[in-house]
């Protein structure tokens, strides 16, 4: 799950990457390796709000990692959870990290990022733990179990518990 490259890489802190650009060339490293483009289809969901000119380095990528295909910021996660089979997600810090694993797909994210408290999705503190996961993963075929019920509990604490209805629509009751 792309970031837009125009966002800040570090706003929830660091990440184990310097940047987003590093992040996406280390999983086409890996896209080559034997192991990972023999077992899985690699795809690039763009960030919905990318600015276009981001475009032309999607681009490049794929022509330098042809192991990807590039998916549109249009495309519904109903049609790639329903029709691609989507295993498992990577990100940095991306809120596909609660949204996924609503629907039991795994998801390792490669920075501080707002999911770190819970432990629905995974979150990797160095490369070489970046590294592990994805090979416990892809390789090993590991499988996580998803605690449903903290992912509700992050959603509430996260966008509901500091949440008025009436009083952030500036609706007075007498």
């Amino acid at each position: 799950a792309a970031h837009c490259f125009m966002d800040a890489p570090h706003v929830y802190g660091d990440i184990i990457f310097n940047d987003f650009y590093e992040w996406l060339k280390f999983l086409g490293k890996k896209s080559k390796e034997k192991n990972y483009y023999k077992k899985y289809n690699w795809y690039i969901k763009i960030h919905p709000s990318l600015y276009d000119r981001n475009l032309n380095i999607f681009k490049n990528f794929i022509k330098e990692y042809p192991h990807f295909q590039l998916i549109s910021k249009y495309e519904t996660h109903n049609n790639l959870i329903g029709n691609l089979g989507i295993d498992f997600v990577l990100t940095v810090y991306g809120s596909i990290a609660h949204e996924y694993t609503l629907y039991d797909i795994p998801v390792i994210n490669a920075g501080t990022n707002p999911h770190m408290g819970y432990n629905f999705s995974i979150t990797a503190k160095s490369k070489k733990e970046y590294n592990k996961v994805l090979d416990d993963l892809i390789i090993k075929r590991k499988k996580i179990k998803i605690q449903k019920n903290k992912i509700y509990e992050f959603y509430a604490m996260h966008h509901l518990i500091d949440y008025d209805f009436f009083d952030d629509l500036k609706m007075k009751f007498d």
